[in-house]
């Protein structure tokens, strides 16, 4: 059930924690449109849940003590749908990711973040395999004004950051706002 009230991050942290039962790894999904922030939950979630041992994980001899795992999404549908059905089930195997990457077989909750969760085709396939996905929000005015800041950090000038804003990524966010209501619950960001 979505909702759009203040959830605070301990509950955020709890919550997902209590998606992986043990002897079984997780997706949890975390979009938005972009600039609202959901690499920076889907970052902070990863760090807070791997800050201490986990009460019930499952001890794996040499592995490290971390039991959750973030991973970018990106816009490759198919390789996201094929690394999703590998991701899900048991722990134990470890998986290849898109982008090069490993999950390991101790982890049990991956965080995976990106733009195009909860749309069509293959990411609708994909979608069926995460437990749950999260939207982070953020007011317009607060999301674009955090991405021209994040471009003039790359070294735009302030008007060609409100252009390619403009250009690039407002078409993508109205897009991607067409699937808000797919998502599972609503995060208010600040």
């Amino acid at each position: 059930m979505a909702t759009d009230s203040p959830i605070d991050f301990p509950a955020l942290v709890a919550r997902a924690h209590d998606l992986a039962w043990p002897g079984r790894r997780v997706i949890l999904g975390v979009t938005g449109l972009p600039g609202a922030g959901a690499d920076v939950l889907g970052q902070a979630l990863v760090r807070q849940l791997n800050a201490g041992p986990a009460p019930d994980a499952i001890p794996v001899p040499g592995a490290p003590s971390d039991w959750a795992a973030y991973l970018q999404v990106g816009d490759d549908a198919a390789s996201f749908r094929g690394a999703a059905e590998a991701l899900t089930g048991d722990v134990g195997a470890t998986v290849s990711v898109p982008g090069g990457g490993e999950v390991g077989g101790h982890v049990r909750l991956v965080v995976a973040v990106g733009d195009w969760l909860l749309s069509e085709g293959d990411w609708a396939i994909a979608r069926r395999r995460i437990d749950e996905v999260w939207w982070a929000q953020l007011p317009v005015a607060d999301r674009i004004a955090r991405l021209i800041g994040s471009q003039q950090a790359r070294g735009l000038a302030v008007g060609e950051a409100r252009e390619w804003v403009t250009r690039v990524v407002q078409p993508r966010a109205r897009e991607i706002a067409t699937y808000v209501d797919r998502a599972d619950l609503h995060i208010p960001m600040a």
